[in-house]
């Protein structure tokens, strides 16, 4: 193939001859067929043929060799084309094969034969043809490639993307900083005047030392008319132990929810690591929706927590990435618009026990304390889960908590029907309180689906109903809690009349009614229902709760539809929300959306209107997409027309740099201004550098090719190496193969990378740093010629003083040049009669060929 490639390159350099001389390309035609015919292999070849002075050249260097060298090797080891792993393997002499060592041959997935598995029981190596039946393998000794090729029967069936704990890395030490960053300003333009300032920190900071990781997770906001503060919400020690599929976690942090209410806690945890699973056992996480009238700031809270914050220009959001930070709970999500309103909507978040394989189990045990926000009550406590696949239509689980003056037990089951997994189960609590000792229980049911006939989604459906005297964990802690709240106020109202037995007419039971309400029957959904064909989707989303100690009962929906006409997508929406007054309102929401094409960049033109409880509220015409050579800046440009003529215009634009994804918004309207700014990032340090990225994660990788700077990981142009050819990847997937690929950019590198292609499989949260070998020479491309003024052989090889290759004549008499420094004198092998090469003494740096003449 080389041959047939330089002859390709010498027909286009000398296309004149070619014509007038066409017995030399059947010669060549000809040649190319034997390169072919003969397995690419070539004992030789015969310059003589070749055009012009190109048969002077010296092209020994292409011919190939097909002898392996003896010895160890390290290799990448295919198995039926899915990388395995580098290994060392042993080139036996002769052709005798290839062997393995005994500890490395059950990393390959394979059913091993009988003689394998009594030569490993041996310590002794096996031969690749010996691992199992009917394997084959086959190495290519130039890309340094071992293929395995075995039948589906010898090769150990597992999910794909799945991957031996044996090949995860748990990385090296290092500090870590993850940062969000809000600024929003409301400032009024008529009246008062009043300027309102907000400001929102999430930082997550972290430290790794060998398989120990500590993690930080702490907000900070600021309100220029309220308080500010500085909330940790959690603070851990964290161990992943691969030989149990389990972590240990150890400080503050929280308790699992598929059984229990989410709280939080201070103590010891020992858990399934569900990420080492394979992807059949991932869990259910909500997707956010909503619509936004102008540049607004949406917070997402999570038992009172606030999990996440960010601007949005004028219209719909979504949301599918969120991470409670409790793992389980209603997530209330609050939209402040440019002029200060608020409105608020719940988005139910539970979860089905998931159902497990036939003799797979998962379980989570933990001791600790409570720690919920706004209590002085923090009991100890002790939790523990068990879920257990009989098989495949059968999941058991069983759960349990007890403290000082609480406990309750758990039983249920998850069926996995053809119409769909069901969950049953019921819990018995018994709780001490003030006011007696309560004893009651809960029932739940709960259905999720796709359902291929009618292309239903139905992600959750659950019902939970609750009898008078049933209390949950939480329950029974906030009842304590009031009990002190309610003696307080006993006390207070005595010290008020002066009278130590001065007594209120508000018992504790009312009392404890007016801090909080107990569910009676609570339901959940989540539906996606896919019409077929061209008639669209409808999504649903909502919860209806009531109370055993209030009348009140609440309902929270989003209804939808969307589809499109061609290129035009259309969707109309209602919903129930809480607005300012925290008075329930249903909105009304339609967009039509329509693709354009804006200097050369895909943009959409799009125009919506709202009402609600149907009174007209707002339209809004907007233009959003992107700009910037490599796309890396977004944009929404808005103008939009509101009931009592408060017209407005607004502007969104984000930048994804390498560094940092920096975003800004900005709101003029007739009696306010409004304007945002953002940033989000993350930091790594490691003992030899200190590396930056734009995106946030949890788990790390530290990619290193020398001085190869300006170079993209795998096509993404906002993750490009610095000037020291280091970039940081905060998105890597742990337990799974993540492969990095570097390619240039149009921007110069000043290193060429050698053997581009790197993997990692990770521990979840491990920093790992992978080093690609870079030629960091100088390229110079200089032109030279004979001493006859006649071109130099094409393809020939040039060599230093030293008689190193360091580069190669092109078309035009063109050296193509690789060194540290510009060499003082080079030579160009020749395959001339007495005549070996010739030298060029006092090489010059120019395209003059004049300047430079080989003799």
């Amino acid at each position: 193939m080389i041959l047939v490639s330089i002859n390709h390159r010498i027909l286009n350099s000398n296309r004149d001859n070619i014509v007038n001389n066409s017995k030399y390309l059947s010669v060549l035609i000809f040649l190319g067929i034997q390169n072919y015919t003969q397995n690419l292999y070539a004992e030789g070849f015969d310059t003589s043929l070749l055009v012009g002075k190109s048969k002077h050249g010296d092209i020994s260097r292409f011919y190939i060799d097909d002898k392996v060298p003896e010895g160890k090797q390290l290799v990448d080891v295919y198995v039926n084309q899915v990388w395995k792993g580098q290994f060392e393997v042993n080139v036996l002499g002769n052709n005798a094969g290839i062997s393995f060592e005994s500890d490395d041959v059950n990393k390959l997935g394979l059913n091993l034969s009988l003689s394998a598995k009594q030569k490993i029981a041996q310590q002794k190596t096996i031969l690749s043809n010996e691992l199992a039946t009917g394997v084959a393998s086959t190495l290519d000794i130039n890309r340094l490639r071992l293929d395995i090729t075995a039948p589906q029967i010898s090769v150990k069936q597992s999910e794909v993307g799945y991957v031996d704990p044996s090949y995860w890395e748990q990385g090296i030490s290092a500090l870590i900083l993850s940062y969000n960053l809000n600024y929003y300003n409301y400032k009024e333009k008529k009246g008062n005047k009043s300027n309102n300032e907000s400001f929102f920190a999430n930082i997550n900071s972290g430290i790794n030392l060998g398989a120990w990781q500590f993690r930080d997770e702490s907000n900070y906001t600021y309100y220029s008319h309220g308080k500010s503060q500085w909330k940790n919400n959690t603070r851990y020690i964290y161990k992943a132990l691969s030989q149990i599929t389990a972590g240990l976690t150890i400080g503050d942090f929280y308790t699992p929810a598929a059984l229990f209410t989410s709280i939080s806690f201070r103590g010891a945890s020992l858990a399934t690591e569900m990420g080492m699973l394979p992807n059949s056992s991932q869990g259910f996480a909500p997707i956010i929706r909503g619509v936004a009238q102008t540049n607004a700031l949406v917070s997402v809270y999570q038992n009172e927590n606030l999990v996440f914050q960010e601007n949005v220009p004028p219209g719909e959001f979504s949301f599918r990435d969120i991470q409670p930070t409790a793992g389980g709970g209603d997530l209330l999500v609050v939209v402040q618009e440019a002029d200060g309103r608020r409105e608020s909507f719940t988005v139910p978040f539970s979860a089905v026990p998931d159902m497990l394989k036939e003799g797979v189990y998962r379980y989570n045990v933990m001791v600790g304390e409570s720690r919920i926000n706004n209590t002085d009550y923090r009991p100890k406590f002790a939790q523990g889960e068990f879920h257990y696949g009989v098989n495949n239509l059968v999941t058991l689980y069983a759960g349990g908590i007890a403290s000082e003056d609480y406990y309750s037990a758990l039983i249920g089951s998850g069926w996995n029907f053809k119409f769909g997994a069901i969950s049953a189960d019921i819990t018995h609590a018994s709780a001490d309180l003030q006011t007696g000792k309560k004893t009651g229980q809960s029932f739940r049911l709960a259905y999720s689906k796709y359902m291929d006939a009618t292309l239903t989604n139905l992600t959750l459906a659950a019902y939970r109903y609750s009898t008078r005297d049933y209390y949950s964990f939480v329950d029974s802690i906030y009842s304590h809690d009031n009990y002190q709240a309610w003696k307080d106020y006993q006390n207070d109202l005595a010290q008020q009349q002066g009278n130590n037995n001065a007594a209120s007419d508000l018992d504790l039971t009312t009392f404890d009614a007016l801090r909080g309400s107990r569910a009676k029957n609570t339901f959940t959904i989540n539906l996606n229902q896919y019409l077929g064909g061209q008639r669209g989707v409808i999504f649903l989303s909502g919860t209806h709760r009531n109370y055993w100690n209030t009348d009140e009962s609440n309902r929270e929906y989003q209804l939808g539809y969307s589809n499109n006409y061609k290129d035009i997508a259309y969707n109309l929406s209602v919903s129930k929300l809480r607005n300012y007054d925290n008075k329930e309102e249903t909105r009304y929401y339609l967009n039509v959306s329509v693709p354009i094409s804006f200097f050369d960049k895909r943009a959409n033109i799009n125009t919506s209107v709202y009402a609600t409880d149907s009174r007209y509220q707002q339209s809004t015409l907007s233009m959003s997409g992107t700009a910037g050579k490599d796309d890396l800046v977004n944009y929404t440009l808005t103008g939009s027309n509101q009931t009592g003529g408060n017209n407005l215009v607004g502007a969104n634009v984000s930048y994804r740099h390498p560094y940092s994804t920096l975003s800004a918004s900005y709101t003029e309207a007739n009696n306010y201004r409004q304007g945002g700014l953002g940033t989000r990032g993350t930091i790594v340090a490691i003992p030899s550098h200190i590396a930056f990225s734009g995106d946030t994660g949890k788990t790390y990788t530290i990619i290193e090719a020398p001085m190869a700077n300006n170079m993209m990981v795998n096509g993404n142009k906002s993750t490009l190496t610095n000037n020291q050819g280091v970039v940081l990847v905060a998105n890597t997937i742990p337990y799974r193969t993540n492969t990095y690929i570097l390619t240039n950019t149009e921007y110069p590198s000043n290193a060429e990378v050698l053997g581009n292609i790197t993997h990692v499989t990770p521990y979840l949260g491990a920093v790992n740093h992978l080093t690609l070998t870079t030629d960091q020479r100088k390229t110079f491309i200089i032109r030279a010629s004979l001493e006859n003024d006649e071109s130099l052989p094409f393809g020939t090889e040039v060599l230093n003083n030293k008689k190193q290759s360091i580069g190669y004549v092109g078309q035009s008499s063109v050296l193509y040049l690789k060194s540290d420094a510009l060499p003082s004198s080079v030579s160009i092998k020749l395959n001339e009669a007495g005549k070996t090469e010739c030298v060029i003494n006092h090489l010059v740096n120019t395209m003059d060929k004049n300047s430079n003449i080989c003799r």
